[in-house]
């Protein structure tokens, strides 16, 4: 076993050229190569069924860098990638959750951060990572086989939010500093007090954008149901006996409160009285003992009833008992 980091492509296991124009679908793959021959099968599963299926599947072409067990001379080929890749995936973790990140891994990972370039780290769930990288946001999952395709979600997400800018960036702050301590030593008092204003303003841009890219695809339209709608717990409990007794059962009742109105009458309901809203609950658990009754006494000349688009329609007969539409009555589920 030689001791130095291999580069090699998975197309053809070759040496690849060098040279920006061929590394622009390039995903370069930081992660040990291991010790023994169980490390060396353990790792090279691990790439095979995790990390070369995610970054192909985002469109990229893997490239394995597979780092020896100790420190060694990293080579021109590796420079190269860790310089002109559009991405870079780092896998901390070694053989098992406690063992310590290897030392080349390390060594590249900081030539890419302070290239300042794209790239996505992982490790194992509950190792302990060095201090430096401790506060950056890392894929920390378990590695038995149920986790696989958690770790392969998770590396694709990561990956495109890697693509979109949301990396840690450790050089921003150096600069950042640079330019205040210039700053200082040229300016007055007055012009570095505005300049450190517009610094404390980008970085709540910056914060701010964050957040909202983090908790945006989580948000839902706040549609109102009729258990909001209904102001008090204590109300609620007091319509339901009403409800029962009404004709409804204990399950039409669970539909029922989760039920979402119309836009346009949400506001007439919102003003309702408590009168009115027990005579709409009766209402509306007559109509739940209609429709079990229909569907329970169905028959050839009779349709059950049927959901669309969160309503139940009711069948519509003419006078000879033939099902010909249905009926201008329904009740909108969730």
């Amino acid at each position: 076993m030689k001791n130095e980091n291999v580069v090699q492509s998975e197309a053809t296991n070759e040496t690849p050229k060098l040279g920006k124009s061929t590394h622009d679908k390039h995903c370069f793959i930081v992660m040990p190569y291991g010790r023994s021959p169980s490390e060396i099968r353990w790792f090279k599963g691990w790439y095979d069924v995790v990390i070369k299926l995610s970054v192909a599947g985002c469109g990229y072409e893997p490239k394995l860098s597979s780092a020896e067990e100790q420190p060694s001379a990293i080579n021109d080929e590796i420079r190269t990638h860790l310089t002109y890749d559009p991405m870079v995936v780092v896998d901390l973790g070694g053989a098992t959750f406690d063992a310590d990140p290897n030392p080349n891994v390390m060594y590249e990972l900081g030539i890419r951060h302070a290239l300042g370039l794209p790239l996505v780290m992982m490790a194992w769930k509950g190792q302990k990572l060095p201090f430096d990288v401790g506060n950056q946001r890392v894929i920390m999952e378990g590695r038995e086989l149920l986790d696989l395709e958690t770790n392969r979600q998770k590396l694709v997400n990561f990956i495109k939010a890697a693509e979109a800018g949301h990396f840690y960036k450790p050089m921003d702050a150096v600069g950042r500093v640079a330019a205040i301590e210039a700053a200082s030593a040229t300016l007055g008092r007055d012009d570095l007090l505005r300049a450190l204003a517009q610094e404390v303003h980008e970085l709540k841009g910056t914060i701010a954008v964050s957040s909202i890219s983090k908790y945006q695809r989580f948000a839902r339209p706040l549609v109102p149901t009729i258990k909001t709608l209904i102001r008090t717990k204590e109300f609620r409990k007091d319509l339901y006996p009403l409800f029962v007794t009404s004709g409804g059962k204990p399950s039409h009742w669970s539909r029922f409160i989760k039920a979402q109105l119309p836009p346009e009458e949400i506001e007439k309901v919102s003003e309702w009285d408590e009168q009115e809203w027990k005579s709409y609950v009766i209402e509306q658990a007559k109509q739940f003992a209609e429709i079990e009754l229909r569907s329970t006494l169905n028959s050839e000349n009779v349709r059950p009833a049927t959901v669309i688009r969160g309503k139940i329609e009711l069948p519509r007969e003419d006078e000879g008992g033939t099902v010909v539409g249905t009926s201008d009555d329904s009740v909108t589920l969730e």
